[in-house]
């Protein structure tokens, strides 16, 4: 039995990638909200949609306005509760046991973005005119999925044959041009 021996591949001498430039803290606070903007949309989204179909309760402006206001301070609040973690973190690196500069750095950092982030949340939460745009964004967002909800079930239990070819397409453009027409009502 021969024994064949792989041939090595000279692959050159590892580079390690040059340092990225630092993203400013203000926009990392700024990405930060955006995301708690969003998943305060989808917990209001969610609490309306229950509220109408389980509670059968009219939700209003207003309604969508306190929700959000409440998700951004429970937001704040888990961020205030980071802050505090990393403050200890900051703490047990300044020692003088850890030389590990990079490490610290890092900490103070994300320290600084968690407090921007608590403060801007609170910021917003205050501000009439950022909670009203979010609440109307969700509110139009819950009347268009309850809309095509019910779309969705009036058309089945009318029509349960399903249509194929041009007959589909005919269907779709048909509800296509009702949905443009209830959404040019409303």
């Amino acid at each position: 039995m021969v024994w064949f021996r792989k041939r090595r591949i000279d692959l050159g001498r590892y580079v390690g990638p040059e340092s990225f430039p630092v993203v400013p803290i203000a926009d990392v606070v700024e990405e930060g909200v955006l995301i708690a903007a969003s998943a305060a949309r989808l917990a209001m989204r969610n609490q309306a949609v229950v509220r109408i179909l389980r509670d059968r309760e009219d939700v209003d402006l207003d309604w969508y306005v306190a929700a959000g206001r409440e998700q951004l301070a429970l937001f704040a609040e888990e961020k205030a509760g980071d802050v505090a973690r990393v403050e200890a973190e900051i703490r047990a690196w300044s020692r003088p046991r850890r030389p590990e500069k990079e490490e610290g750095e890092r900490l103070e950092r994300r320290h600084q973005m968690l407090i921007g982030l608590v403060d801007r949340l609170a910021e917003l939460a205050a501000d009439e005119a950022y909670m009203n745009a979010l609440a109307r964004t969700t509110r139009d967002a819950v009347v268009d999925e309850m809309r095509g909800a019910i779309t969705f079930a009036a058309l089945r239990s009318t029509a349960p044959d399903v249509a194929e070819g041009d007959e589909r397409d005919a269907a779709i453009t048909s509800l296509e041009e009702e949905l443009r027409g209830l959404r040019a009502d409303s």
